[in-house]
């Protein structure tokens, strides 16, 4: 009666701490090695590489949503900083403060921020 080799794969003992020959009988030689499916050193690399793919693409993914992320928030920032630019220029063009700072000529406070309301408005549109 011929005996079909054991698998030369090697598993984690029952403890986690150790090793010991897989216990399955084998069903693929390879480089003169006797292998059970599980341990055939040919499906394992597959496996790996099936492993990997998965993960570049998640990785891809998670990178692709933070640089869409980066670049909304600065997006939104920019914008800021162009709408309180505007603002000011606004009221500087119409007199209301010089580029040093408020002015008393010609403005009253609820004419200043109505002007501030229209730059936030035009921001707000896309504007700015």
């Amino acid at each position: 009666m011929k005996q079909t080799p054991q698998c030369r794969g090697s598993v984690h003992d029952d403890f986690g701490v150790g090793f010991h020959q897989c216990m399955s009988k084998a069903s693929v030689t390879r480089n003169g090695k006797p292998y059970c499916k599980l341990h055939d050193p040919l499906r394992v690399e597959k496996r790996t590489e099936a492993r990997h793919r998965k993960w570049q693409q998640e990785w891809t993914a998670k990178a692709e949503t933070q640089r869409k992320a980066e670049n909304a928030r600065k997006s939104t920032e920019c914008k800021a900083r162009i709408g309180a630019e505007l603002a000011k220029a606004v009221l500087v063009c119409f007199g209301f403060v010089t580029a040093d700072g408020p002015t008393r000529i010609g403005a009253t406070k609820e004419e200043v921020l109505a002007l501030l309301a229209l730059a936030r408005e035009f921001q707000k549109q896309g504007g700015g």
